[in-house]
């Protein structure tokens, strides 16, 4: 895979990627390589990005939703797979099936709402169906990972000797709080939710 000996080029010559993010602004592509690049970036625990100007099409939201923290701004947009004719008619069935349950326990593995995986199935591959920023929320497109925001509030707590309580408290306000910098890419978000913490511990 092109991704994963990027990501080795990179790191052999010392560089390093910034605010942990993979930037995306593509049509799509591949849903099988979407796939595979969303578990590296889930595995490597990198965050990913969509910059207001910027779109993810097709089977691009297979990668975004991999992110341990996804900061959607642009537009994302899905529609079902095509199949071409090197698929035998006998075997259509079945490889619809497959494919289809694949996309069910992928977003399942990444912990993004089912309804996702409907309106993909939904959508005619001649087309494409616009996820909108309410959508992009509620079914946590946009946001992060359950386990990974358990471990950074902990993380946070402990190095700011606070309890885990306090941090959830003021967890929403912070994330508002810090859109601003986010969206300009100039600080990943939990860096500026613990700086921003910080501040408010010491007031």
């Amino acid at each position: 895979l092109i991704f994963k000996k990027v990501l080795h080029q990179l790191a052999q010559q010392g560089f390093s990627i910034k605010n942990n993010a993979i930037v995306f602004d593509t049509k799509g592509g591949s849903s099988h390589a979407a796939k595979e690049i969303g578990k590296i970036i889930r595995n490597r625990k990198f965050n990913t990005f969509v910059a207001p100007n910027a779109e993810c099409g097709s089977a691009c939201i297979y990668a975004i939703i991999g992110g341990v923290v996804r900061n959607i701004y642009g537009e994302v947009s899905v529609h079902r797979t095509s199949y071409n004719d090197t698929v035998p008619l006998e075997k259509l069935k079945k490889f619809i099936d497959w494919n289809d349950a694949g996309i069910y326990k992928h977003i399942y593995e990444m912990g993004i709402h089912s309804k996702l995986a409907i309106e993909i199935l939904n959508t005619p591959h001649w087309t494409s169906r616009r996820i909108s920023k309410v959508e992009l929320d509620n079914w946590s497109i946009n946001g992060t990972n359950r386990v990974y925001e358990e471990f950074r509030s902990r993380l946070i707590a402990s190095e700011l000797n606070s309890s885990v309580d306090d941090i959830q408290e003021i967890l929403h306000r912070l994330i508002f709080d810090c859109d601003s910098q986010v969206r300009e890419f100039s600080i990943p978000q939990w860096d500026c939710i613990r700086i921003k913490y910080y501040w408010v511990k010491r007031k």
